[in-house]
């Protein structure tokens, strides 16, 4: 696809960051990249990604996600997404290959996300001397080989062993100084609640070294999703519900209050729910503020301050109202790039033509928010190459 211009659409003329799309590690050998004791123990796979046939060990344990939390009863999960969206691309494996797929969807940087290691792995292990080991090993191909095949394109962010603070901490300030841009955190932790005191080493590391934890959605371990026996609705509650959360521990239990330089990002699970999440926590203050002693702040002004960033995805009907009442200059997009229910090849192309929202609401969510949160530095070119209004 390399040098293929879109026909279809006229990219937008400034900075597009996508601040949520995937590689897929799958295809690396870990075993050669750990200490030898820990060769056996090491992430594998075998098997069709996204399916049940995908095979997930680590730590001498399989993983099916999809079996185990995806499919449960009910008809077979199919997708219905248009064949002109991608799933699976190469380029979630080959950098050089991810480039050419960038240019075409008007893609200038994209912020990527792992698609096992970080989102459902590393959590389950219990050695924390094997966490560290897979923590190193996958944030060095990340930074090293995957993102430094195209630095100024592709921006990687960080897996930690949450499980194990301590050593999250340390790997906080390492991947700072590899490159990467923030650091992967669960919506919980083994379904731990983030605002236990034994986290914040890992949130006063994030603030020392200026890193943003970044909380993604995740299949697995999804809480306030008992009461649905199928897919279908799982998937509506368990991203949203996980988000949702995150974003009460950080705003609504101190931690914001406490580290006062702190960025948090909430990706993967929509930004609709933010404004009615607002509203909740404002009836409450209005009510029972003194059942949170150590909020000096209503949970809902830092869910509006410059500190906090969400991921809205392209379809959202809701995106409008999202950034009248939360904020414009606090949402970005992701593309989800290139997972079966991502946006792919389209999604730069489906709030460019929006008529919801305005111009300028365009250019922050298409980038402009995204490169401040996430501190990126406009690599040269206008842009790299291709001509403006592609």
């Amino acid at each position: 696809m390399e040098g293929q211009l879109r026909d279809d659409f006229r990219r937008p003329e400034f900075l597009v960051v996508d601040c949520d799309g995937h590689l897929n590690e799958t295809k690396v050998n870990w075993k050669e990249r750990l200490p030898k004791k820990f060769a056996e123990l090491a992430p594998q796979f075998s098997g069709a990604m996204g399916t049940p046939t995908l095979d997930y060990r680590i730590e001498g344990k399989s993983v099916n996600v999809v079996r185990e939390e995806v499919q449960k009863s009910g008809p077979p999960v199919k997708s219905m997404k248009p064949a002109h969206l991608w799933t699976g691309r190469e380029g979630e494996v080959d950098p050089a290959k991810r480039v050419p797929d960038m240019d075409y969807e008007g893609i200038d940087v994209s912020v990527v996300f792992g698609a096992l290691i970080p989102i459902i792995g590393l959590v389950l292990v219990k050695d924390p001397e094997l966490a560290a080991e897979v923590t190193r090993a996958y944030n060095d191909w990340v930074a090293m080989e995957y993102c430094a095949a195209a630095p100024t394109r592709i921006k990687g962010i960080a897996a930690l062993p949450m499980q194990f603070p301590e050593v999250a901490a340390k790997e906080v300030r390492r991947a700072k100084d590899l490159g990467l841009v923030g650091v992967y955190v669960w919506p919980h932790v083994r379904r731990e609640p983030l605002y236990l005191e034994k986290f914040n080493v890992v949130w006063e590391a994030c603030q020392d070294v200026d890193m943003p934890v970044c909380v993604h959605a995740s299949p697995y371990m999804l809480a306030g999703v008992e009461l649905f026996d199928r897919y279908f609705f799982t998937r509506i509650f368990g991203a949203g519900h996980g988000l949702m959360a995150a974003c009460t521990f950080f705003c609504g239990y101190g931690i914001l209050e406490k580290y006062s330089t702190l960025r948090v990002g909430l990706f993967e699970g929509h930004v609709g729910w933010a404004p009615w999440l607002a509203d909740q926590f404002d009836a409450s203050w209005a009510l029972i503020s003194n059942q949170l002693p150590w909020q000096k702040t209503p949970p809902s002004e830092y869910m509006k301050c410059h500190r906090i960033f969400y991921s809205a995805n392209p379809n959202e009907k809701s995106l409008s109202l999202s950034l009248k009442y939360i904020g414009d200059d606090r949402v970005g997009f992701n593309s989800d790039y290139s997972h079966w229910d991502g946006f792919s090849p389209d999604s730069v192309k489906m709030i460019w033509t929006r008529e919801d929202i305005s111009d300028e609401q365009k250019r922050k969510v298409l980038g402009a928010n995204a490169r401040r949160f996430f501190n990126v530095t406009p690599p040269a070119g206008a842009p790299f190459g291709l001509p403006k209004g592609r």
